[in-house]
């Protein structure tokens, strides 16, 4: 927002001014860096600290933290303390990890830190095992409970589950609870996931607040059995006379179910005997446990035992859809099935398995034969035959047969029946390597006894006690021996005692978590013959049979012991094998080079088994690093190399290695990467119309790698298509005289000329391009001892001269100069405490007369607007009379200059408020406009305003307090131009209700002043305020106003957009106000234009100043772009201190003349002076030093 501007502005400039610094030396000064914990060597664990200390003499960009040669993004710290957590869990126990900061300041220089190499032990930190203490169901629901965690930085639990497989590597997780109370967790039982007739297996693992975490021991539910088969059933008929009719019902009766998850009976028919057992027809479900019997009057009895026509079952099933049948029975044997016999026992030892039953109470001549059923599961019906008794006795007539059979025996009925009825026992001889009814598994049997007509019970099936696998047992201790000629290793462990040992199995892995890849390294089969020794190598490629140990590796053994039933126990407690010293590691000390040769060297190992050094290169400091050279020699600590690259990183580090092939890799280092060459700056060119030459100067390049200069020229601006024209391998020789056609400037010709150095290496750096031309440049600067200023310039072809207007000690100041920048002439005029419009349209030239707006100040202490006018020899015209803006307008001594009704501009009647007038333009019906602001004290509001007046200065209209106003900020028109048809568009910078400025643009009606486009139009976008506005959410603000195309120029400045704090802002609009297009210049610092002209290629050129395009404070900005934005040429003109271009207009030689300020005139440093500066047509001039 453009703030309220009085009698204090000018000195408000002067101090923003003179508080500008000088920009400081580019810092090459690296940062310090020490990483001071942990320790070297030190052991870590859980969660630690990573603390590092960083300085530099200017400011600290970042550090970055690497672990074991990575960087992350999550290892990046932008701001003190220059600290990282470093989780150790997150790497094996026993491991060594490296760490190595590096600090970056704002310049880019980097320093890396010496390397920490610390150990990671965590044994001792694991938090104790929680243990799961149930896994219980109904029949909804599963619940597992679990002990409660007695860990003091308890995190959390996570319960895994997994299903039918005790195997934690499938597990899912399933729950998290970071409640320490919380010890347990119910689910609903699912078909699909969690159901107990299945295992459901579950882990709850407890974690710290370091994230260090234990497993518990798996457990899973006991699986629901099927329901146990109905037995004791009865068959019987009962005979009922009704109605005369003979009824008769059959009647099953059975015991009742025990099973507690019970769902129904299902009684099946069949008719005759199916041995298949598959064509079952049902007759009725009966779903109430205590309804245990079943009646029907569709069957006729069966009167044949040699054909029974009905036969039955009744199936039990549990509501997890498990079923078990009883034996099928008939309505023949009206006693039932034989009553069922329960296995009593299931032995084993090494030699056989033996199943024992009940001998049952049926009647040996019923007896038929014993069935037996084998299966792995207490599920009847997964169960096979196995084995039975069937003898052919029922079959022999006579007693004499009968008896001669061993296995049948003659009943006082005089019938042949079985007498395995009395053999209750049965066994199995275990073969050689013979699996069946393996002990280390569950074998249930049952006893079927199937009577003479085939009816058949089972009994209650009995599985073996399961056969343990063997004991763990731990290794004790692990030696080595190092005075053998092969170093030789002992590893003992406990003894199994147990009676059916087999043999002991000695494992080796590389890791304690990576049992899993362990290799077999003996087996022993003497069971008290408990330690190993042998010989050990570190040559993975020996033939020696010595136990290969991989240095780089932990190296873990183990001890497993089998039974004779080739049970293999788990792993016991393993051991890590005596830890050899690594070797110390060195450090890369230097990366140095010459001309010929790049030497690295590193600190001597003072390992007594050293063995080697290798000599790693790569591409970048994380890269990968290829080993170049091998060095057996612990003495030589560098070497040298001729093929080399300086202009590329060359990351080298030194590995150590010992006899036991153990190694240790030290800090890395680069070289200084080789810098392209300085690059030289090509001064301002010459003409030299003596000789017709151009005289090209530049400075020295002073790198020791100098190869030569070489000059070349184009007719292009970007140098396109440019030819070299000397190659120079003399560093002192700084110019060269280059002839030119003397009538380059009749011709319009310009030579563009740049300065190549090049390096031993190749690379190449550019100078700046400037413009070789005999167009006349030149700054010229004028003033007091006191600040000057000046806005507009005007070119006056016809008499050669530029003028241009300002202030000078608070006085009216015009002055003139040549076009070859000689001084003319200068006047002042002491006008009370007064001010020239601060824009590039203050002051115009018309019918040899100069006009100049402005404001002053009188005695009474308000502001009015004046317009003066001054001949071609700058002297007033006026004499007293001044065409004023108010009522009162004042000399310096208060006396009223302005006549009452004549030669006045009248803003409000009874004025006494401040009216400021910037800018002016003759109208094409020749009058004048002018525009700036007024205000209303009373009613603490700000108007943009515009007057337009006669030749004489007559008012013909005002707008008096009819445009927009602010209460808080000063709005102000900066300029105007009149428009295609003859209305004006007027320019300003406006309050925008958000304490900040919009860019505003209307049209006001040539006739009476009033608003074209207002609050009804769809072009009115401005929050409650007729116009067109652009800009953002922070400050945008326009100063020039030019037509071009048919269209109209906007030239400002923008906070709200571009590359940061203010950039150039140039917005194309219609004739209406219209966005067309728009584009930012500038950098990352300040950078605002102040005015536009229109060159004689068709391009616009702009000026203002920039603080982006130079290592200084601002500078005079004067660039150009063409028809779509793009930018032709791009310069700064200006010195140590604050330099400011406020207008531009071409030149009839293609150039510009530029009028601005200047702290930078050599040996009036730090004043500020009027300056007017001649440039050729790419915006060259001469230095300003």
């Amino acid at each position: 927002m453009i703030k309220k501007i009085n009698k204090i502005f000018f000195l408000l400039l002067i101090i923003l001014i003179n508080t500008c610094q000088t920009p400081k030396e580019p810092d090459i000064e690296p940062p310090v860096i020490e990483i001071i914990y942990p320790l070297n060597n030190q052991t870590i664990f859980e969660e630690i600290k990573i603390i590092a200390e960083a300085s530099d003499n200017d400011a600290l960009d970042k550090i970055l933290f690497s672990i074991n040669g990575e960087i992350g993004q999550n290892r990046i710290i932008n701001s003190p303390p220059w600290e990282l957590n470093l989780k150790t869990f997150e790497y094996p126990d026993s491991s060594n990890i490296e760490i190595i900061a590096i600090a970056r300041d704002a310049s880019g220089n980097e320093t890396i830190s010496d390397l920490v190499t610390t150990n990671i032990d965590n044994s001792t930190y694991y938090p104790e095992n929680v243990n799961i203490i149930t896994v219980d169901y109904d029949l909804e629901n599963m619940i597992i409970n679990w002990s409660k965690s007695n860990d003091s930085d308890f995190s959390h639990y996570n319960l895994y589950y997994s299903q039918n497989n005790n195997n934690f590597n499938i597990a899912e997780l399933l729950y998290t609870s970071y409640n320490l109370n919380d010890t347990s967790y119910t689910i609903e039982l699912n078909s699909n996931l969690i159901y107990p007739t299945i295992e459901n297996w579950f882990w709850v693992e407890s974690t710290d607040s370091a994230g260090l975490s234990s497993l518990s021991q798996s457990k899973s539910n006991t699986i629901e059995t099927p329901p146990s088969p109905i037995n004791n059933i009865t068959v019987f008929y009962q005979t009922e006379l009704i109605n005369g009719e003979t009824i008769k019902t059959l009647n099953i009766a059975w015991l009742q179910s025990s099973d507690w998850d019970f769902k129904s009976y299902i009684v099946e028919y069949q008719s005759g005997f199916d041995s298949s057992d598959d064509n079952w027809d049902h007759l009725k479900t009966i779903t109430d446990i205590n309804q245990n019997i079943y009646q029907t009057t569709q069957f006729e009895p069966s009167t044949d035992f040699t054909d029974i026509a009905h036969w039955f079952k009744i199936t039990v099933e549990d509501i997890w859809g498990q079923t078990t049948s009883s034996p099928k029975f008939n309505d023949y044997d009206i006693d039932g099935p034989s009553p069922p016999s329960n296995v009593t026992s299931v032995n084993y030892d090494i030699n056989s398995m033996t199943v024992t039953w009940e001998q049952i109470q049926e009647d040996p001549i019923e007896f038929n034969y014993y069935n037996i059923y084998h299966s792995i599961s207490n599920d009847f019906s997964n169960a096979e035959i196995i084995h039975n008794t069937i003898m052919s006795c029922n079959n022999l007539e006579n007693e004499n047969d009968c008896e001669s059979d061993n296995n049948c025996s003659w009943s006082n009925e005089e019938i042949c029946y079985n007498n395995s009825i009395y053999d209750t026992t049965w066994s199995y001889e275990y073969l050689i390597n013979d699996t069946n009814y393996f002990p280390g598994n569950e074998n249930w049997f049952w006893i079927g006894i199937v009577d003479n007509i085939e009816a058949e019970s089972v009994g209650n099936a009995l599985s073996n006690e399961i056969k343990a696998s063997p004991n763990t047992i731990d290794i004790t201790s692990i030696s080595l021996d190092e005075t053998t000629t092969l170093k030789e290793i002992t590893v003992s462990w406990e003894a199994n005692n147990e009676s059916d040992f087999s043999n002991y199995k000695l494992y080796k892995s590389e890791f304690e978590w990576s049992y899993d890849t362990k290799q077999l390294i003996n087996t022993i089969e003497q069971q008290y013959d408990n330690s190993f020794t042998n010989c050990i190598t570190y040559d993975s490629n020996s033939n020696d049979n010595c136990i290969y140990i991989n240095p780089e590796y932990e190296n873990w053994f183990w001890i497993t012991t089998s039974n004779d039933w080739y049970q293999e126990s788990n792993q016991g407690q393993g051991m890590i094998m005596p830890t050899i010293p690594l070797p110390y590691a060195v450090n890369v000390i230097s990366v140095d080079y010459n001309i010929s040769n790049m030497t690295v060297t590193w600190n001597e190992s003072n390992d007594n088994d050293f063995s080697s050094y290798v000599l790693y290169k790569s591409d970048s400091f994380n890269g990968i690093y290829d080993s170049i050279y091998n060095i057996t020699n612990r003495l030589q600590t560098s070497l040298s190399f001729s093929n080399f690259d300086p202009t590329i990183e060359n990351w080298y580090k030194i590995k150590t290695t010992d006899e036991q092939l153990q190694s240790a890799y030290g800090s890395p280092k680069s070289n200084n990467v080789d810098e392209p060459p300085s690059a030289v700056t090509l001064d301002p060119i010459t003409f030299n119309s003596l000789n017709s030459e151009l005289e090209l100067n530049w400075d020295i390049n002073e790198d020791t790698d100098f190869t030569n200069y070489i000059i070349y020229e184009s007719s292009n601006y970007d140098m396109t298509n440019a030819n070299s024209i000397s190659t120079i391998d003399n560093r002192q020789t700084l110019s060269l005289n280059r002839q030119v056609d003397p009538d380059m400037i009749s011709n319009n010709e310009i030579l563009f000329y740049q300065v190549l150095v090049e390096d031993i290496w190749g690379q190449k750096s550019y100078s700046n391009i400037e413009s070789g031309s005999n167009h006349e440049k030149f700054i010229f600067s004028r003033g007091s001892s006191n600040y000057d200023f000046i806005f507009s310039v005007h070119s006056d072809e016809n008499n050669g001269l530029y003028t241009t207007s300002g202030i000078k000690d608070n006085e009216i100041w015009l002055f003139q100069i040549t076009f070859d920048g000689v001084f003319e002439r200068e006047e002042t005029y002491e006008f009370g405490l007064s001010g020239v419009g601060e824009s590039d349209k203050n002051m115009l030239y018309l019918n040899n007369s100069y006009f100049l707006t402005g404001w002053t100040q009188g005695s009474d202490n308000d502001m009015d607007a004046y317009i003066m006018e001054f001949d071609q020899n700058l002297i007033s015209l006026n004499d007293a009379n001044y065409y004023c803006a108010t009522f009162n307008c004042n000399d310096s001594n208060g006396n009223n200059i302005c006549e009452s009704d004549e030669n006045f501009i009248d803003t409000y009647e009874n004025d006494e408020d401040d009216d400021r007038s910037v800018a002016i333009i003759n109208s094409s019906d020749n009058n004048f406009v002018i525009v700036g602001s007024t205000n209303d004290d009373e009613l603490n509001r700000f108007f943009i305003w515009a007057v337009k007046t006669n030749y004489l200065g007559q008012e013909i209209w005002n707008t008096e307090r009819s445009l927009p106003y602010s209460s808080t900020f000063n709005n102000i028109a900066s300029s105007i131009v009149e428009t295609n048809d003859g209305n004006y568009m007027i320019l300003a910078n406006i309050d925008n209700g958000n304490y900040n400025t919009d860019i505003w643009i209307n049209k006001l009606d040539n006739t009476n002043g009033s608003i074209i486009i207002n609050g009804e139009s769809q072009l009115s976008n401005c929050n409650d305020t007729s116009g067109i506005c652009y800009g953002g959410e922070s400050i945008d603000e326009a100063y020039a106003i030019l037509p071009f195309n048919g269209n109209y120029v906007i030239a400002g400045t923008t906070r709200s957009k571009g590359n940061g704090g203010y950039d150039g802002w140039v917005i194309i609009v219609d004739e209406d106000g219209s966005y067309i297009n728009d584009f930012t210049y500038g950098g990352t610092y300040d950078d605002k234009i102040y005015s536009i002209t229109e060159s004689d290629n068709g391009y616009l050129t702009f000026c203002g100043y920039t603080r982006s395009f130079n290592s200084r404070n601002e500078d005079i900005w004067i660039f150009q772009i063409d028809l779509n934005g793009n930018l032709i040429f791009n310069k700064t003109i200006g010195g140590y201190y604050a330099d400011k271009g406020y207008g531009i207009k071409s030149t009839s030689d293609g150039g510009f003349v530029i009028s601005g300020i200047s702290q930078s005139i050599p040996n009036n440093y730090g004043n500020l002076e009027a300056v007017l500066i001649k440039t050729d047509p790419f915006g060259n001039t001469i230095d300003i030093d």
